[in-house]
Parts: structure tokens; C-alpha cells; sequence
């Protein structure tokens, strides 16, 4: 029997002969990144409402299900959470290689490289979760890996320097791109 027709079967036994518990965290896990509200879930599990609203805030304090949402009262199983966040620090990983002078991805740029499917509330957990961790930085609407930093080579580093001085020193009127390309010849793409 291959794996994955191994674990659906446990999920159904789960459901059909599982705990009260067992049966919701099954629910929650079938429910993915979309969640599941606690009304919902108690439909589902066939539990009265407050059963269930006592479960889940159980599992929310011991950390076995991720409160999305207070106000709709909707819960994402902490495995599907933390593919999520797997995928954003992936995504934000390969935005860095593929765009080594660039500093920060856009956050939305970001949110639609890691799944468009994700609902923003989600996303932005996540986010504010992995930047209480420290694994990454935001400012405004943009994006970076904590450990990320632009490095210039020395000689694009003293060109940098180089235009900021004439742009610094021409005042109201500054330098035009022929002006700048002519104090570096040879050099037209960088």
C-alpha cells in the first residue's frame, strides 16, 4: 500500500472511530491553508458549538491549532501553518538568488509567489510571525531575509560613491545620464 493511500485511511479511521479531538485535528488538516471557522467545524464533527469553541481554544492555547481570525473564530492546523511558512521563507530564498542587488521583495509580489490561493489574514500572520522570530524584516510594504544584505563589488561600490558625490555636489541642477556616463567610460551597463 503506498503511503499516501496509508495515510488517507488513517485519516478516515480518525474520523470514523478517533476522539473528539482527534476527529476536529483531522478536520482542520484536511482543511489546508484555507482553515476552517469553529461553526464550521462543528457541523462537520456533528459536536454542539461550544464543545467544539471549548476544544479549539484548548488546542489554540497548547499551540495545536493556529487561531487565524478572533472575530470569525477561524483555525488553521499548525501543520498546513508551518508549510506556509516554509513557503514564504523559500520564495523569499529564491527572489534573493534570482535578485542579488535587490534588497527587498514587495510584500505582494511576495503573497503571490507563495500561492495567490493564500488569504491575505494567512499571509500576514505568517509574516508577522516570522518577523517576531527574527527570520525576517519588513518595512512598509516590502520584504527581505533577516541575513540578507547588497554587497557591491569594490569597483561598483566606488562608482556608487562617485555618482552620489556629483549628484551631491551639482545642487539644484544635477548631472545629466550623459554627464555620469562620460566619468565612467567603458563601464555603460553598470
Amino acid at each position: 500500500m503506498k503511503r499516501a493511500d496509508r495515510a488517507a485511511l488513517d485519516a478516515l479511521h480518525r474520523r470514523a472511530r478517533g476522539t473528539e479531538k482527534e476527529r476536529a485535528e483531522t478536520i482542520l488538516e484536511r482543511a489546508g491553508m484555507e482553515g476552517i471557522t469553529d461553526i464550521l467545524l462543528a457541523v462537520r464533527t456533528g459536536l454542539p458549538h461550544a464543545a467544539v469553541a471549548a476544544m479549539l481554544d484548548e488546542m489554540h492555547a497548547g499551540k495545536k491549532v493556529v487561531l487565524l481570525d478572533g472575530e470569525e473564530r477561524r483555525f488553521v492546523s499548525p501543520r498546513a501553518y508551518e508549510l506556509l511558512q516554509h513557503a514564504i521563507m523559500t520564495s523569499i530564498a529564491a527572489y534573493h538568488a534570482k535578485n542579488p542587488l535587490s534588497e527587498w521583495i514587495p510584500r505582494e509580489e511576495l503573497r503571490i509567489t507563495t500561492g495567490a490561493y493564500i488569504s491575505g489574514k494567512l499571509f500576514q500572520h505568517a509574516l508577522r510571525e516570522l518577523q517576531g522570530e527574527k527570520r525576517i524584516v519588513t518595512e512598509k510594504e516590502n520584504v527581505r531575509a533577516a541575513g540578507h544584505r547588497v554587497t557591491l563589488r569594490d569597483d561598483l561600490r566606488e562608482m556608487r560613491q562617485a555618482v552620489g558625490d556629483a549628484y551631491g555636489h551639482a545642487g539644484l541642477t544635477p548631472p545629466t545620464m550623459r554627464e555620469l556616463m562620460e566619468r565612467f567610460p567603458g563601464k555603460p551597463d553598470e
